[in-house]
């Protein structure tokens, strides 16, 4: 076991605990904050800078530029009824002091005010054309609701990230979960212990610095909420691109880096750019949010008929409800609805608190993170070993007291302990006991299942036949347990995950792209951390990567790995569970016993099916063996205008190669060569057919490609519709000096000649799998004026694809390079010589084609 794994068993859930309860205190201090100690006072009008103008005295809003001009702070925006109206104040008045102290700004304006309390009255020295004042406010305080509804959304969210993460603490999702809470709590600190310092005109530079830190933590947020939504509660693969995450965290980047850059006075940025790094984090900001309900709502639509649909719904409607408050409030604020004057109208900002409210009922109520079990078990069972532990304590006291005064005083407490002692023994026992009461009678589903399946994990490994098997598993499954979708995948000799049984003819994928290797290592890591072999949703992504879509699609959400001695065997692939919830907790740790003996029942039936098929086949072979080889040419064609020699080199399971010289006369001969699909017995059976119609079509009357179109013609209707032959055929005439050449989807008919080697490649389709309409369409001839020293070289796809033990291929590129530094031998020579170079291509490896090639060496 790596480091990493003991670490991550032994210390992650303590340290995930610790963070949560650091973090928790400091939530609730920023609900604390922003309830009853970040209240600006109120007094329900709006300040304002303006500069005079010497001449007319006339005010004009502007900045707080003071540089050759008078300027002052004025009232606008006074609310009729409020207590600055009471006061007298009114708009266009302006503010001289407060508390007999001049007002320099604004900021320092307000500070001053929110150190007063609630109730108290400040003093205000006004001036209204050329007459001062003084005045009498009454202080209100204000509840900043949006910054007190953040607070409290993030202190719930930071509850229910820690409790999804601790029920599964290596899920990705899980983790984004917690991230989210964690920084949210840290970005509203800023409001929370910063509120005040934001109200100056310039801040220290540790206010500057943990601003721009909450800054970042806020941008943080945002991009996790994006990656979150787009795997949450389901992927979306159209955009779920590792370019799209990357961009996404580019962008978190660069806000960090613009808001570090934009406050550094050695850089001075913020002097000549006006876009201030909390313009750019509101855009972002809404970006995320518009993009991530975006995403949800896609969700929502592609779970149709699906129990995920109404948790998705509940968390959809939630967020678009706090959207739309947030909404409402920019739009009264554009029409000119003052939030000093009319805080009402902030009451909907509330509804924020409202989201992770949702989410978790989605995840511990709907089981959308499939973590609900878990935590309700935990606080369930851990109650009720409490309650148990408690009455064993006081009924061994009792107990004991009531023996110890029959003893006497003297024995009162030896008694006691040793009472204590035996019940000690026995509460273990007793409490699991009291645990599978307590299943059975609140939770009769997970009692049921959990039954079922033990009992049938200790019956399959003695069920005979794979067949069987199968049907054992999917039966237990579908039928006594109910659930919606079972598929059993087998790992092949290819590393393939293959569907098997009865569904091979459903809508379940044939087979996974994911190969057996890829998630045996994956498996072997992750089952060390969580103590079984089940793989839930939320790990898909890492087991299943290019198949995840496909799951979503069938319905699954567990899947059952069957292994033996560490070795995978195949998956069981389960749907929810006749209740809509999924597998969890000790069900997960049955499923895998359960996956366990499977995989011992099918190696057993494998082991049982190889051994009566190996006795089969080898028969089976050696008849093919024997019918292939007395259906080629034991001798040759004795003319001294030219040399012919074929031969075949059986791979160790007979294939369907086939070659022949049919002599017409003396000068003219057909030259032909096939591949039959398949091997073993049908394929020597159908190679006896081409043997038999090829010699009876191939007359002196007959072209090549009149050949092929007879024989096509039977073979469409006598072969099996899943097997094709591919054939050369090839006329040779020494009267006329012509090779005439037509060729049915075979590999090329090479000709060495004066200009090198030319691949000869005549359009033509597969014999026996399409009608002579269709094939006599494709089907072409060419004809070659043959010269003395030419080499005619057919051959099978055996002698092309030989593969060595970096699966590299001999290829036609090879053979041609063979064949041209091969002159002056004889066809028989140069067909040994060939097949050393193939054995030597090929190494250890084994030979998986049969071999064959014939070769014509023109004399004349």
């Amino acid at each position: 076991m790596t480091y990493y794994t003991q670490f991550t068993r032994t210390y992650l859930k303590r340290f995930i605990i610790l963070v949560t309860v650091i973090l928790g205190v400091t939530a609730i201090l920023n609900i604390y904050q922003n309830a009853f100690i970040i209240t600006p006072s109120n007094d329900e009008c709006i300040w304002y800078v303006s500069r005079l103008d010497d001449a007319d005295k006339k005010v004009y809003e502007g900045d707080m530029k003071k540089a050759g001009t008078h300027w002052g702070v004025f009232f606008t925006n006074v609310k009729e009824g409020g207590v600055a109206w009471n006061a007298g104040v009114r708009n266009g008045d302006q503010f001289l002091k407060l508390n007999d102290i001049t007002v320099q700004s604004p900021f320092d304006a307000q500070n001053r005010l929110n150190a007063m309390s609630y109730g108290e009255f400040a003093k205000y020295t006004i001036k209204r054309d050329d007459k001062v004042f003084e005045t009498h406010v009454f202080v209100k305080k204000l509840i900043m609701l949006p910054n007190l509804a953040s607070s409290i959304a993030g202190f719930v969210w930071l509850i229910l990230g820690m409790m999804v993460l601790l029920a599964k603490p290596e899920g990705k999702t899980h983790l984004m979960f917690f991230l989210i809470g964690a920084l949210w709590v840290i970005s509203d600190t800023q409001q929370a212990f910063l509120g005040n310092f934001l109200m100056r005109e310039e801040m220290t530079p540790f206010e500057q610095y943990y601003t721009n830190f909450t800054l970042i933590a806020n941008a943080g947020m945002s991009a996790l909420f994006l990656h979150l939504f787009l795997v949450f509660p389901r992927q979306h693969p159209k955009v779920y691109r590792p370019i799209i995450i990357k961009l996404i965290y580019l962008a978190f980047i660069l806000i960090s880096v613009y808001s570090l850059v934009y406050w550094n006075k050695n850089i001075g940025l913020y002097k000549i750019v006006n876009l201030n790094p909390f313009a750019v984090l509101s855009i972002f900001n809404r970006f995320a949010t518009v993009a991530s309900f975006f995403f949800l709502f896609s969700s929502y639509r592609a779970v149709r008929n699906t129990p995920m649909r109404k948790p998705i719904l509940l968390v959809l409607i939630t967020s678009l409800i706090a959207g739309l408050s947030t909404v409402s409030m920019l739009v009264f604020q554009q029409f000119g609805i003052i939030y000093y004057n009319n805080p009402e109208i902030f009451l909907p900002s509330l509804l924020l608190i409202l989201v992770p409210v949702a989410f978790a009922v989605a995840i511990f109520k709907y089981s959308l993170l499939d973590v609900s079990v878990v935590i309700k078990n935990t606080i369930f069972y851990g109650t009720a070993s409490v309650i148990l532990a408690v009455i064993y304590l006081l009924a061994v006291f009792g107990l004991g007291q009531s023996i110890g005064s029959f003893f006497g005083e003297e024995y009162r407490n030896i008694i006691a302990v040793i009472t204590f002692v035996l019940f000690a023994l026995v509460f273990q026992s007793t409490k699991d006991r009291f645990q599978e009461v307590l299943t059975r009678k609140f939770y009769p589903e997970q009692y049921y299942i959990e039954q079922i399946l033990l009992k049938f994990s200790e019956e399959i490994s003695n069920t005979v036949g794979l067949k069987n098997v199968i049907i054992a598993i999917k039966n237990i499954f579908e039928e006594k347990l109910g659930i919606r979708n079972v598929a059993v995948y087998l790992l092949n000799e290819n590393d393939e995950f293959v569907l098997s049984g009865k569904d091979a003819n459903n809508f379940y994928k044939l087979k996974f792209i994911t190969k057996g290797k890829q998630f045996e290592t994956n498996l072997l890591d992750y089952a060390d951390i969580v103590k079984n072999k089940v793989i839930t949703e939320h790990v898909f992504e890492r087991f299943f990567s290019e198949d995840v879509q496909f799951f979503r699609e069938s319905g699954f959400y567990t899947v059952a790995a069957m292994t033996v001695k560490g070795k995978v065997k195949g998956l069981i692939c389960l749907g929810l569970k006749f209740s809509g919830s999924q597998f969890s907790g000790k069900e997960l740790e049955i499923l895998s016993s359960v996956g366990t003996q499977a995989a011992v029942a099918i190696e057993n039936a494998r082991l049982y099916n190889a051994e009566n098929e190996k006795i089969q086949i080898e028969k089976e072979l050696e008849l093919a063996r024997n019918i292939q080889q007395s259906l080629l040419p034991d001798k040759f064609p004795d003319n001294p205008k030219f040399e012919v020699f074929g031969k075949m080199v059986p791979a160790k399971h007979v294939g369907g190669d086939y070659f022949d010289i049919i002599k017409i006369d003396d000068q003219k001969f057909f030259v032909v060569i096939g591949d039959v699909s398949g091997k073993g017995l049908p394929a020597a059976l159908y190679i006896t057919r081409l043997q038999t119609m090829l010699q009876f079509y191939c007359t002196s009357l007959k072209s090549p490609r009149e050949v092929l179109l007879e024989v096509n013609e039977k073979l469409f209707h006598t072969l099996d519709k899943n097997s094709f032959i591919t054939a050369a055929l090839c006329l040779i005439d020494l009267n006329e000096n012509k090779l005439q050449i037509c060729r049915a989807g075979h590999t090329p008919v090479l000709l060495r000649c004066d200009e090198g080697i030319k691949r000869i490649l005549p359009k033509g389709l597969p014999l026996g799998f399409y009608k002579n309409e269709l094939f006599g369409k494709h089907l072409e001839e060419e004809t070659y004026d043959l010269k003395r020293g030419q080499l005619l070289f057919l051959y099978s796809d055996g002698v092309s694809e030989m593969m060595n033990h970096t699966n590299d291929l001999f290829g036609d590129a090879h053979l041609s390079d063979f064949l041209s530094a091969s002159n002056g031998q004889a066809p028989s020579e140069l067909f040994d010589r060939l097949w050393d170079t193939l054995v030597t291509f090929k190494g250890e490896e084994e030979q998986n084609d049969d071999v064959t090639a014939v070769i014509v060496k023109i004399n004349q």
